[in-house]
């Protein structure tokens, strides 16, 4: 199979797709807080809380297309929920209170929960078998440039405009997720009636978790939880540091760095299996939190970010293509489920145990603690999944 293949039209359009959608939620949840507590007058918390509402709404959503996606049919799950998503992120421009806002950020966040779980499902049969540890990298690679760019355009737009041109840049974007999936060539999957009847009748924990996503799913929430710590605070660190203005830069150098090496390691995956990828990711987000509590200058501040982006952005793509090895095509979509949740889930707590830190021990504490914390999820990672690794790389091939 050569690398053209990789790149096809249903490819290429999800991967744009898939950067609009992801655009939408980055923008929102790095400028929610500061317009709650603009305009409602809350506290930190509860401004914190209308931004991590939105995960809650997307566990929620990822975990019942896990399920049902297949049958309901992909076609109808992924143009549904594309339009929902678009209806769902309009809604912000109207004027809304508190209580209406949060509840708007809830069906906004299972509106992406499923619709970011179908595409993620979709797009792994566009990709060759071969090519399955790269193709990933590159489509997970959209969100992770989303997640330089959407911060970088809500600063602008708050320095320069009100903040209702947020809400409808975000629905621009997500009116160009909503029209590109139209163009996405998308086939439902047929069901044996004995499928059928175990998705409508059974409702055990297999039915709405992948058994065998589990291990690498659960290193992922701690992973998650330790980058989730930058994401939530850098910004603020940067400003004690009084190198504020280094906080856009800081994303900006981790997305050229994933741009380099994501499709390396790709590569790296699919020919030489998924520990000399995942270990060395580990250990350099060891070393960018460290270098995070050690950064007294603008020159280790922007190393970590080097190192994140190695790490972590690394850790992310590369997890779910192991999340989806092996595993049938009828359950893609409940592998895919349970791994984005538990991201989603390390997202949701990293800002609040990691926050728990701060008042005592400030944020150089907090990134000393979380490099301790990503040390041990490598012990997890060997633990759960990479000593078995050589041994189920080998069923693979002899499975061919």
């Amino acid at each position: 199979m050569s690398l053209q293949k990789l790149w096809s039209k249903n490819f290429l359009i999800s991967i744009i797709a898939n950067f609009f959608t992801a655009l939408v939620f980055y923008l929102l949840m790095t400028t929610l807080a500061m317009y709650s507590s603009h305009t409602f007058g809350v506290s930190p918390s509860i401004a914190g809380f209308t931004a991590s509402i939105y995960v809650i709404g997307a566990l929620f959503g990822r975990i019942f297309t896990g399920k049902y996606m297949e049958l309901i049919g992909r076609r109808g799950v992924v143009y549904g929920s594309g339009i929902c998503f678009f209806l769902a992120t309009l809604t912000y421009v109207i004027p809304l209170n508190l209580y209406l806002l949060l509840l708007i950020r809830l069906v906004h966040g299972v509106t992406f929960g499923i619709l970011n779980t179908a595409l993620s499902t979709v797009v792994v049969s566009h990709i060759p078998a071969e090519h399955r540890g790269e193709g990933i990298g590159f489509f997970s690679l959209s969100a992770t440039l989303a997640t330089a760019i959407g911060p970088f355009i809500g600063m602008f737009i708050i320095q320069r405009y009100p903040f209702t041109y947020i809400f409808w840049a975000c629905t621009l974007f997500a009116s160009c997720t909503a029209l590109l999936l139209f163009f996405v060539r998308i086939d439902n999957l047929a069901l044996t009636p004995t499928q059928v009847l175990k998705i409508k009748t059974q409702f055990h924990f297999t039915d709405f978790f992948e058994r065998r996503a589990l291990p690498i799913s659960a290193f992922v929430i701690v992973a998650a939880m330790c980058n989730a710590s930058v994401t939530a605070f850098v910004t603020s660190y940067a400003t004690e540091l009084n190198i504020g203005s280094l906080s856009s830069l800081f994303f900006l150098v981790f997305a050229v760095f994933i741009l380099l090496s994501r499709p390396f390691t790709g590569r790296l995956l699919d020919r030489r299996g998924e520990n000399i990828v995942l270990i060395p990711a580990i250990l350099c987000l060891a070393v960018a939190l460290l270098l995070l509590s050690l950064a007294h200058s603008p020159a280790t501040f922007l190393l970590a970010a080097v190192f994140l982006a190695l790490g972590y952005g690394n850790i992310s793509s590369n997890g779910q293509t192991i999340a989806i090895q092996s595993i049938p095509e009828h359950r893609v979509a409940t592998a895919t489920s349970t791994y984005c949740g538990s991201i989603d889930t390390g997202i949701g707590l990293g800002p609040v145990l990691m926050g728990l830190i701060v008042p005592r021990f400030g944020y150089d504490g907090m990134y000393l603690t979380g490099s301790f914390i990503a040390l041990l999820s490598l012990v997890i990672y060997y633990t759960l999944h990479g000593r078995n690794a050589a041994r189920r790389a080998k069923e693979r091939k002899g499975s061919v």
